[in-house]
């Protein structure tokens, strides 16, 4: 029934968190059908080693990352983060990757652009559930109006930072936050 409605929707975010709600039928399906599709495939003390990105997915428009997943991707340790986001942008063919480092950076790459760095924008974190999610939704919607990698790693830094200030992702980031949180920004 899904086959010919997801292509009417702009921009399909998948968050996979690995609990097994996208098999193969389903994740076949959605990279098959999707016009832009965002990816957040999520490795967590329950799935560690078996949720990863490019051992799941094909392809994906956009998509980010956290240390952990980046290293299970790579199947390294220590590696160069730049060189192995790129290597990922290219495996999927995505137009954004975003690698994000917790309370120190983001680095996005795209195929069209040169890569940026930008650095937390929170140094008080309060908890870090959700602040991945944050980072992924409004960065993939930066994506999928094709603004330039550059905004769209800020507004999904400002949302993250946002998240992170928020106890157990008991609340969305709200609108009015998020714009006061980039007029401030643009101030500076």
């Amino acid at each position: 029934k899904l086959k010919g409605i997801i292509k009417d929707f702009d921009l399909v975010l998948v968050a996979d968190f690995g609990h097994g709600l996208m098999s193969d039928k389903i994740r076949n399906l959605v990279q098959e059908e999707s016009t832009f599709m965002a990816l957040n495939c999520q490795t967590n003390s329950n799935n560690y080693g078996f949720n990863v990105i490019n051992r799941k997915y094909d392809r994906a428009d956009s998509f980010s990352l956290d240390q952990t997943e980046m290293s299970l991707a790579c199947e390294k340790k220590k590696f160069n983060a730049s060189s192995e986001l790129k290597r990922l942008v290219q495996k999927f063919s995505a137009k954004y990757g975003w690698l994000t480092r917790g309370g120190s950076e983001t680095i996005g790459i795209s195929i069209d652009e040169q890569p940026c760095i930008c650095d937390s924008l929170e140094k008080i974190v309060t908890d870090t559930v959700g602040a991945g999610d944050a980072f992924c939704s409004i960065a993939s919607l930066a994506a999928v109006k094709n603004l330039p990698l550059e905004l769209s790693t800020l507004m999904g830094q400002i949302s993250g930072a946002i998240g992170v200030r928020i106890v157990g992702n008991s609340e969305p980031v709200r609108k009015i936050k998020f714009l006061k949180s980039l007029e401030a920004i643009l101030k500076s």
